[in-house]
């Protein structure tokens, strides 16, 4: 279902950007191993975690599922944010983490859409969701973020 299929988008989006606790080591700045290994930790703890949602059969789950992901997806910004990256590295992360942003806003959107059944702001928004998903993807993948990489 095409709803679904945003959904898990605009949650893959942000995959690196879900909690898992994780964190650097007292404030300092990771190595590139730890770094690779923590977000991709959070990465799979929050694909992990948008699965658990389910595939909306409607309009109406799709507002539903909507709400979920959004504090996923917020949650999943701060503990990303909260890794510090090495310094070759900071700059495209912090284009990653932007797109983490993006996607929060757009899972406010697409509520917004579901809400009012508006199935042309719902495909819009899913184009758009697509294309940030595979920015986000893209820039994982030059990051050595395997597991933030992967597609829906």
């Amino acid at each position: 279902m095409r709803w679904a299929l945003l959904l898990l988008l605009a949650g893959l989006a942000a995959l690196a950007l879900a909690g898992c606790g994780g964190g650097d080591t007292a404030g300092g700045t990771l190595t590139k191993a730890e770094f690779v290994a923590q977000a991709n930790a959070i990465c799979k703890d929050y694909d992990a975690r948008i699965d658990a949602l389910g595939e909306p059969g409607s309009i109406e789950d799709l507002v539903g599922l909507a709400a979920k992901a959004k504090p996923l997806a917020e949650e999943a910004v701060a503990s990303l944010r909260a890794l510090k990256a090495p310094e070759d590295l900071q700059a495209r992360y912090d284009e990653y983490l932007a797109t983490g942003d993006v996607n929060i806003d757009l899972l406010v959107q697409l509520g917004e859409a579901a809400k009012s059944g508006d199935d042309t702001a719902i495909e819009m928004i899913g184009t758009e969701g697509e294309d940030n998903a595979g920015k986000a993807h893209g820039i994982a993948a030059e990051l050595g973020l395997t597991e933030c990489a992967k597609g829906g």
